[in-house]
C-alpha cells in the first residue's frame, strides 16, 4: 500500500457493529469471504457468526 493510501484509510475501521434490537449485526467493508482467495479472513466471518451474540455497540 502506498503513502497517500495509507493516510486516507488512517483511523478508519473495517468492520464494525450496530445493534438492531435484541441482537447485533457486523458490518464489514469488504466480502471477507470473496472466491476463498484470503483465507485468514474467513476467521472474521466465522467469529461473527458465532460469537456475534457477544459483540457490544462501542459507547
Amino acid at each position: 500500500m502506498n503513502e497517500e493510501n495509507r493516510q486516507l484509510i488512517a483511523g478508519s475501521a473495517s468492520m464494525a457493529i450496530d445493534q438492531v434490537g435484541q441482537g447485533a449485526v457486523v458490518l464489514a467493508l469488504d466480502n471477507a469471504t470473496f472466491r476463498a482467495f484470503w483465507w485468514g479472513t474467513q476467521r472474521l466471518l466465522s467469529n461473527a457468526i458465532f460469537f456475534g451474540d457477544l459483540l457490544e455497540e462501542p459507547n
